[in-house]
């Protein structure tokens, strides 16, 4: 963008180190979702107070397809570019 390489580091950071930090941050919560299920209060009229309830089963599964929503695009991006065929990039002068 400006004439120049971005250094050893800053191509360190964007090619290695930022992914594997999102991917192991991601990999931990979902883990951590799945250990821990979440859950809510509810108000238990015959106690008198509030119990916390898990989330049913299709609640979750709703939380899963957006958050496969949102990180499936990027492998299907790289699939789509590893095993395209791109006329153009073959072409001899």
């Amino acid at each position: 963008m400006i004439g120049e390489w971005p250094g050893i580091y800053w191509q360190a950071t964007w090619r290695f180190i930022s992914p594997i930090t999102i991917f192991t941050i991601v990999v931990a919560s979902v883990y951590y979702r799945i250990t821990n299920p979440p859950t809510y209060p509810a108000w238990n009229a015959e106690e008198g107070f509030s119990e916390h309830v898990a989330y049913p089963g299709w609640a979750m599964f709703v939380c899963l397809l957006l958050l496969l929503g949102g990180f499936l695009p990027i492998p299907h991006r790289v699939l789509h570019e590893a095993v395209a065929v791109h006329p153009l990039r073959h072409q001899h002068p």
